[in-house]
């Protein structure tokens, strides 16, 4: 797959009028996408619901081990097992709801692996801007603990709704997002 297409996928969420979201975590644990209030964590990833289709965001190697990808469908159309949680009333997803994406930008890091000899690229993160200018940041990431900035390149996802904590926990110094 190509950057260009890769760009192609994340460019079909424009346009999606936010109907539902679901949150997929590890199969059998109580769900702990809500532990800290700055942040939602999830072990695999989220669908995006609208009237009539729906996205997965999720992390997968189509460039590197581990970087983002949004797929037309849900998760569980990908996904062997886990449980999930519609997030759409309880989380801060609700302010959102019948707006619809306007603009996707993907952001992409350097591979920084000593043993790469030709320099790699991957989505680490992705912003999400809606209709009233809110942003939501996803990214490929982990907690480290309270407060500490996460670390990227994970098998694990979390979503952030405020710019200042996505600028901290996310490292975005440096990295231009796309004016509405």
């Amino acid at each position: 797959m190509t950057r260009e297409s890769f760009e192609g996928e994340a460019q079909q969420l424009v346009g999606l009028q936010l109907k539902r979201v679901r949150y997929y975590e590890l199969q059998g644990g109580w769900p702990s996408w809500n532990a800290d209030p700055d942040y939602d964590s999830l072990d695999h990833g989220l669908d995006l619901v609208g009237d009539d289709v729906a996205y997965s965001i999720t992390w997968d190697s189509t460039f590197w081990c581990y970087g983002l990808r949004v797929q037309s469908g849900t998760l569980v159309d990908f996904l062997f097992g886990g449980q999930f949680t519609d997030v759409s009333a309880e989380s801060r997803w609700s302010t959102l709801l019948g707006q619809r994406v306007i603009q996707t930008q993907l952001i992409w890091e350097l591979v920084s692996d000593p043993s790469v000899e030709q320099p790699a690229v991957y989505p680490q993160d992705l912003v999400l801007t809606f209709e009233a200018g809110d942003r939501v940041y996803i990214s490929a990431s982990q907690p480290q603990g309270p407060h500490e900035p996460f670390f990227g390149m994970t098998d694990h996802v979390v979503v952030l709704f405020e710019t200042a904590l996505a600028q901290h926990y996310l490292n975005l110094d440096g990295v231009q997002i796309t004016p509405e």
